[in-house]
């Protein structure tokens, strides 16, 4: 199996790659060239502007989603790929999302999660279903309350890559998200 996690610690970035899969030069291959690329797409924002020192928490999660929504395109192929020779792919992680800009719902979940990690929020990951189908999402705290934010369903609503998103997904309650995913909320903050 293959376990990537994220948690922030006094200012730094802790990123967790597990594999049983691959040998472990290969594992700290793809960390150090996700951690490096996630770090160069963090001063992007920030020197860009997209992200300012003035900005509210809320307002650094909506450019970091903008970014990943805007900028990823999704993977059908990586997907039929991965549901039919049930093989890890290292585009399924951040590494998908931030480098190759193709991913599927996890490097789309995975980026977010480690992109406001850096910046010292508290995001998880939620496992769950959207439309009928396995997929992954992000939930992250803010001022004390947690929200859904998927990045996948809201990159998809403008699929050329291009820089435009929609927001639909962005900043979701429970009650909202129920709508269209579900989940074990027994395993997740409420929202």
């Amino acid at each position: 199996y293959v376990q990537v996690s994220y948690s922030t610690n006094a200012g730094y970035v802790h990123m967790t790659f597990a594999s049983s899969l691959y040998p472990e030069s290969q594992v700290d291959s793809y960390r150090e060239a996700t951690m490096d690329y996630a770090l160069a797409v963090h001063d992007s924002l920030w020197e860009s502007g997209a992200l300012t020192a003035d900005m509210t928490d809320y307002d650094k999660c909506v450019a970091i989603h903008d970014y990943i929504s805007g900028n990823v395109k999704y993977s059908n192929e990586l997907l039929a790929a991965l549901n039919t020779s049930y093989t890890f792919d290292w585009g399924i992680t951040a590494y998908g999302a931030m480098i190759d800009r193709l991913t599927i719902c996890q490097g789309y979940a995975d980026a977010f999660d480690m992109l406001t990690s850096m910046l010292g929020m508290n995001c998880t990951q939620v496992a769950g279903s959207g439309g009928g189908e396995l997929h992954n999402w992000a939930l992250i705290e803010l001022d004390g309350n947690w929200y859904h934010v998927d990045c996948t369903w809201d990159a998809t609503a403008f699929p050329g890559g291009d820089g435009t998103c929609s927001k639909a997904y962005l900043f979701v309650s429970d009650e909202q998200m129920r709508r269209t995913h579900s989940w074990d909320a027994s395993l997740y903050p409420e929202a």
